[in-house]
């Protein structure tokens, strides 16, 4: 995820594999540590974020319905309204 971050400003090959690399290692490390130190609270703040997801998710649903359709009102494509565009 944080190599995913560094994707869109990095836009040769090379830099892109080493950044994404980076984060895959560092994503590895920091659930280890994670898991080693926290135990079973680790899996509960994993669900507790998941939660948190979904109910944003649930939350932006109303704005998310009223910009497709003033975008179908407009004659644009839904998919181009998605994109923020």
């Amino acid at each position: 995820m944080l190599g995913q971050l560094f994707v869109p400003k990095l836009v040769d090959g090379k830099r892109t594999s080493r950044v994404l690399a980076l984060a895959a290692l560092l994503w590895a490390l920091g659930g280890g540590l994670g898991l080693q130190h926290l135990g079973g609270l680790w899996w509960l703040i994993g669900a507790g974020i998941g939660v948190l997801a979904a109910i944003g998710n649930l939350a932006a649903e109303p704005a998310r319905e009223r910009r497709l359709a003033t975008a179908t009102e407009r004659g644009r494509p839904a998919a181009w309204s998605e994109s923020g565009v």
